[in-house]
């Protein structure tokens, strides 16, 4: 099923696509602000969430949390990652210049290809299993409802946390997987989920992943990869600030280098229940 452009580069903070049911949301366009050339976009990004998070704590405010301060929060955050994304990518240009070995693209490709990667897989194998599953319901209007639910970085968050409970071989934490997803919470609202859809697409997810590692050159190691699942979760989510699992699971556990020290301080900030 064909994606459009606007998929790949959205930012807004609801979904409702009937055309990829989220699975392309705002991940592309997050992935090319790591480019050498985005240099002056990423600062705007910067100097936008940093208004945004002053603006969300004047006075008026009186400490409590809302959720403009949560938006705010995560925005700092999100522009963190495409800052350490686009050092990594250019500590991986220059170390492959620098090399005479052909073999050393493995070792030098960036973690920001590593995401588009892993990106490509869940909007095409993963999204094919989930049309699939959804057989005769398979629909425009459906798939709209699927992504105003969160369903794809639902699934990836619940990939990153069997990654990290079941390390290497997290294949076999499919049945959890598939268990969390049936039902779900996004802002204190349960989703519920068929089993069905939930069974075929945390299966297409872990085989597009071992996939990855088999075919990709540019997966150097389980650590990398884990790391990317949670950088893609968060990119694709519309918003983390009302996904416990997506902040939970990912961008918590990012931390130093990639989520500086006082963007973490805000998150413990706007949303202490999930990040304490």
């Amino acid at each position: 099923m064909t994606h459009t452009a606007s998929c790949g580069n959205a930012v807004t903070r609801e979904c409702r696509c009937g055309g990829c049911a989220g699975s392309q949301h705002g991940w592309i366009g997050a992935v090319s602000l790591a480019e050498p050339t985005m240099a002056e976009v990423r600062a705007d990004e910067h100097r936008a969430s940093e208004h945004a998070w002053k603006d969300a704590n004047k006075p008026q405010s009186k400490r409590r949390l809302t959720l403009r301060k949560s938006r705010a929060a995560i925005d700092v955050a999100k522009a963190d990652i495409s800052d350490w994304l686009a050092s990594s990518f250019v500590d991986s240009s220059s170390s492959s210049s620098s090399s005479s070995s052909s073999s050393s693209s493995s070792s030098s490709s960036s973690p920001a290809e590593l995401v588009e990667s892993l990106g490509g897989i869940f909007s095409t194998d993963v999204f094919d299993a989930f049309c699939d599953a959804l057989g005769v319901e398979n629909s425009s209007k459906v798939r709209a409802e699927y992504a105003q639910k969160h369903f794809f970085c639902a699934l990836l968050a619940e990939l990153a946390r069997s990654m990290e409970e079941y390390g290497d071989a997290f294949d076999r934490g499919i049945k959890k997987m598939a268990a969390s997803l049936i039902t779900y919470t996004i802002r204190k609202k349960n989703v519920r989920i068929p089993a069905f859809v939930a069974d075929t697409t945390c299966e297409a997810a872990v085989s597009g992943v071992h996939k990855l590692i088999d075919n990709m050159p540019v997966v150097r190691n389980f650590k990398d990869l884990h790391r990317a699942v949670r950088i893609l979760a968060i990119m694709t989510c519309p918003a983390p600030e009302k996904h416990e699992a997506v902040v939970r699971y990912c961008l918590k556990p990012l931390g130093q280098p990639i989520v500086e020290k006082a963007a973490e301080e805000r998150l413990k900030v706007a949303m202490p229940d999930w990040m304490n």
